[in-house]
């Protein structure tokens, strides 16, 4: 039935364009969405290699049973009113489908999983309508059913990175954020990772999983339940202890990974390590269409260890040239003078080329407020950039603006090979990140 969980996911696998089997299961339905359905999943022509169930929560053994039954070895039950209810009926059905998972080895995620994302083939089991997402290196997951959802609505509008996975674990009966570090680090689809930890039962294991997938990838990690009112929601929320914050702060420390500070923090960080490359320094070269932008800059390298280059006699001179005679040239560049004189498109393309080709230059940092006169397509500028210095990242920061040109500004950008960020503070934040730890070449 339209609006139901198993129709919209049913409808997502057709939308996206997943090309594998698809076996609706319904004993009122003889076709969904042009596939055909079965009255149970004995009757399927062949043995799904995964069984999705959204049904009331006093079906999920019954369901998981017929599947195991029929040979089925991996489950993903979206069903929720289990353990996060906190209620006797929902602990009970919680052991039953424990109990059933064990007799027939079936490995499954959830419950309460609202949903898996594979971007390379086009599967996906959210149980929210969804829309293509752009594919790239990015996998992340959590216990939540945002990133099947919302966010991923708004990585496709803005394209702020691309995706290879996304996993939303629920009450994380079985598979857990150990075996998913522990995949994600072996997966080749995957360069960076990123997980949402409301809290972990073995802590040790937890260490050792993120231990060995921060030496393989930039792993970043925002933990939920800091507080105690948010170790509360937690509980309440899939049935998680959240654990003590500063332990785990520790743990994260020990294993090398970056500990994000909030939502937003935590995909800026992604959006980071997406665009790449690391900088080989902490030496940032910033240009800034307002002082304002130059200044917040200075003190955000300073604040998060980084340092203002000092720019060599050449990429002065080549920098004023499209300057005034009158304008100081310094590193911050503000580059107002040179937009009136030369215009913005060209003084965006040769400042940043003479930055980015400094030697004392590690990381360019390009800051934007858009209005008439100050809007153009940066992409093409960003690849030239890159193309020039392929060893130094390039990021953008915008300051003001309407939401419309900003969200055009960062597709822009995104494609031309840089991440955006809401303002040139968390811009350094990120490359400061980046900057940590950088493996050896």
């Amino acid at each position: 039935m339209p609006g139901k969980s198993g129709h919209i996911i049913i409808k997502n696998l057709v939308e996206m364009g997943y090309a594998g089997a698809v076996y609706p299961i319904n004993p009122r339905a003889k076709n969904i969405l042009g596939r055909t359905a079965y009255p149970s999943i004995a009757l399927c022509p062949e043995t799904p290699e995964v069984a999705v169930i959204a049904v009331p929560r006093d079906m999920v053994p019954d369901s998981l049973r017929q599947a195991a039954e029929k040979g089925t070895r991996h489950a993903i039950i979206a069903s929720a009113g289990f353990a996060d209810t906190g209620d006797d009926v929902g602990q009970s059905l919680d052991n039953e489908i424990r109990q059933i998972a064990r007799q027939y080895t079936l490995r499954y995620m959830g419950p309460n999983s609202i949903g898996t994302i594979n971007s390379h083939n086009r599967f996906i089991t959210s149980i929210t309508h969804n829309v293509p997402l752009p594919v790239g290196p990015v996998s992340f997951f959590g216990q939540t059913g945002l990133f099947a959802s919302g966010v991923t609505r708004q990585l496709a509008l803005t394209e702020k990175f691309g995706v290879a996975k996304i996993a939303c674990l629920g009450n994380k009966n079985d598979v857990d954020e150990i075996a998913l570090l522990r995949f994600m680090a072996d997966d080749e689809q995957t360069g960076i990772i990123g997980a949402y930890v409301e809290g972990t039962s073995d802590g040790r294991a937890f260490l050792q999983a993120a231990t060995y997938a921060a030496s393989r990838k930039p792993l970043i990690v925002l933990k939920g339940g800091q507080s105690r009112a948010g170790s509360q929601a937690a509980a309440g929320h899939t049935g998680t202890l959240a654990g003590d914050a500063q332990v785990f702060s520790g743990v994260l420390r020990q294993a090398r990974a970056v500990a994000a500070n909030d939502l937003e923090d935590f995909f800026d960080l992604l959006a980071g390590f997406a665009h790449g490359p690391r900088p080989r320094g902490r030496r940032l070269g910033v240009i800034s269409i307002t002082g304002a932008g130059c200044v917040l800059s200075a003190d955000a390298a300073e604040k998060y260890e980084m340092q203002i280059a000092e720019l060599s006699d050449s990429t002065v001179s080549r920098i004023r040239r499209v300057c005034p005679a009158w304008a100081p040239v310094r590193n911050p560049v503000d580059m107002w003078s040179a937009i009136e004189k030369s215009g913005v498109e060209a003084a965006y393309r040769e400042i940043g080329l003479a930055l980015a080709q400094d030697p004392q230059v590690d990381a360019l940092v390009l800051i934007i407020t858009l209005f008439p006169g100050t809007i153009f397509d940066i992409g093409p500028i960003i690849a030239e950039i890159k193309q020039a210095a392929p060893d130094k990242p390039v990021v953008t920061a915008l300051i003001g603006g309407g939401p419309e040109e900003n969200c055009d500004w960062m597709i822009a950008a995104h494609r031309g090979g840089a991440a955006t960020f809401a303002n040139p503070v968390q811009a350094i934040r990120v490359l400061a990140a980046m900057a940590e730890d950088r493996p050896e070449d």
